[in-house]
C-alpha cells in the first residue's frame, strides 16, 4: 500500500549524505564539512566569456566573488586545486587563476625525506 501522507512525502526529500558535486553557483547559501574545489584555472575562474568581453578590473571581481563563494561554504576542510596540464580545444595549457597562484604551495616541488614514505 502507497502511503499519502505528509510524512511520506517529507521522507522522499530528507537531507541525504555522502558528496556533492556541484557548480560555484550550485553551493551559494550551502554549508559543508569539508569542500574540494578542482579546475581553478584561467578560463574557468573567471570564464571565458568574461575574460573576452568583460574589462580586467570585472575579470578580477568576478573571479574573488567566485572563489569567496566557494571557500566560504567549508565548515572545517578547504581544498583548492589548480592542476597543471589541462589544455584549451586548441592545445593551450590553462594556468592558474591568478588570485590561486598567488598563494600557490607546489605539491610536484616537494622533497620527500626517506623517513616520509
Amino acid at each position: 500500500m502507497i502511503r499519502i501522507d505528509v510524512e511520506s512525502f517529507k521522507q522522499c526529500f530528507k537531507e541525504k549524505e555522502g558528496v556533492v558535486i556541484n557548480t560555484f553557483h550550485g553551493v551559494k547559501g550551502e554549508e559543508y564539512t569539508t569542500v574540494i574545489a578542482f579546475g581553478l584555472l584561467y578560463g574557468y575562474v573567471p570564464h571565458w566569456n568574461i575574460i573576452n568581453n568583460k574589462p580586467l578590473r570585472y575579470q578580477t571581481d568576478e573571479t574573488k566573488k567566485l572563489l569567496y563563494v566557494v571557500c566560504s561554504r567549508a565548515k572545517k576542510n578547504l581544498y583548492l586545486f589548480s592542476e597543471q596540464g589541462r589544455t584549451t580545444k586548441k592545445g593551450w595549457e590553462l594556468p592558474p587563476t591568478k588570485e590561486i597562484e598567488s598563494v600557490a604551495y607546489m605539491y610536484d616541488d616537494l622533497e620527500i625525506s626517506a623517513e616520509d614514505k
